[in-house]
């Protein structure tokens, strides 16, 4: 795999059909430990909105998914017109961008963030995410993140890591394929250390941290973080 293969990141997200937006990772309990029905809640980059409407089954809401892909946005509302009759006033669905929302200060009790920050080529948009995140989030309330973490001593990501790093020029960083083998996107996996200092630097403090096995879009099991940050 080479650089010359153009992989795909956050800026060129609408390459993505809404189907095919990847999102494979559920909620842990610490969310519901924290984030209650009746509290408004953002989900950045909600895709189809898988994870809303999982919410809306258990009596969540209101719900804003923004996601930057139309396509996602299109079958999500469509989904949610096809749902009962009383959904439309606990969920909508923006296309908005995670960098840029637009929304007023404070807007939402709380936050979710699930394995996006890894699609984010430079720590600097990586930054630029939580803060925006922490800009719209009211104080008091809080962020839920998943995110994938560096997984040496998985054969795959052992070579994947290494190999990545002389394409890319990253420690972490490599190209993802898809289940056909061909290049998805340019993908992060952090170390804790890094996690830590986006949040610090975004203005959160970390209130929960807990490792956790996930499973990557292409069904292999990785390390994950499930964080709370207020």
């Amino acid at each position: 795999m080479t650089t010359s293969k153009n992989p795909k990141s956050h800026e060129d997200w609408n390459q993505f059909s809404g189907k095919a937006i990847p999102g494979s990772i559920p909620l842990q309990p610490i969310f519901f430990e924290k984030v209650y029905p009746g509290h408004s809640l953002v989900d950045i980059g909600c895709g189809a909105g898988r994870i809303c409407f999982d919410l809306l089954k258990r009596g969540y809401g209101p719900i804003t998914g923004v996601d930057q892909n139309e396509d996602g946005i299109r079958i999500a509302r469509e989904k949610l017109r096809d749902m009962d009759a009383d959904h439309p006033d606990r969920c909508q669905f923006e296309k908005r961008d995670a960098l840029q929302t637009g929304f007023e200060d404070q807007a939402f009790d709380a936050g979710v963030i699930l394995a996006m920050l890894t699609t984010f080529t430079t720590p600097e948009t990586r930054l630029q995410v939580l803060r925006e995140a922490r800009r719209i989030i009211r104080r008091g309330g809080g962020l839920y993140l998943t995110e994938f973490m560096q997984t040496w001593h998985h054969p795959l990501y052992y070579e994947r890591y290494l190999q990545g790093e002389q394409e890319t020029g990253v420690w972490g960083s490599f190209f993802a394929v898809d289940k056909s083998g061909s290049i998805a996107l340019q993908a992060h996996h952090f170390t804790e250390r890094e996690l830590v200092d986006l949040l610090h630097e975004a203005g959160f403090a970390i209130s929960h941290w807990e490792y956790s096995k996930v499973r990557t879009q292409t069904g292999k099991t990785i390390n994950g973080a499930v964080i709370w940050a207020i």
